[in-house]
């Protein structure tokens, strides 16, 4: 699935409706959904929407299945998973449904590491954004 655009293609007009799309996809499992979108938040280029849409649907299916998303994440390696939950957890103002799917996902037995991680990523990027060039 592609939203927002590359470095090597011109921005997409009307990324919601390609969001709504890819997110109404009935052959694709919310898994194999959420594997393709952990993809895109790490390595994406976005214009200023496409980055949200990704991050809603995304987060939709990680509270309906925190298991799942938590094993997905441990496949990625540690510098990935540091990127994907900056994505997940920087915000341009303090969203409090952050703290709740902190303590969603610290509800999940395993993922020592996984949730080390991203414990620190909450603390360093709840509520900030990037400086922006």
């Amino acid at each position: 699935v592609s939203m927002g655009y590359t470095s090597f293609s011109t921005p997409i007009p009307n990324t919601e409706k390609y969001a709504a799309a890819f997110n109404d996809l009935t052959y694709i499992s919310d898994r194999e959904k959420m594997v393709r979108l952990s993809h895109l938040m790490i390595g994406g280029f976005w214009q200023a929407d496409g980055v949200n849409y990704v991050r809603l649907i995304m987060k939709t299916l990680m509270r309906k299945n925190a298991d799942r998303a938590l094993a997905i994440i441990s496949q990625l390696t540690e510098s990935q998973q540091i990127l994907f939950w900056q994505s997940y957890w920087q915000n341009p103002c303090n969203d409090p449904s952050l703290a709740k799917d902190l303590n969603l996902y610290n509800s999940v037995s395993g993922y020592n590491r996984e949730r080390q991680i991203m414990e620190e990523a909450y603390e360093s990027f709840c509520g900030e954004l990037p400086v922006m060039n």
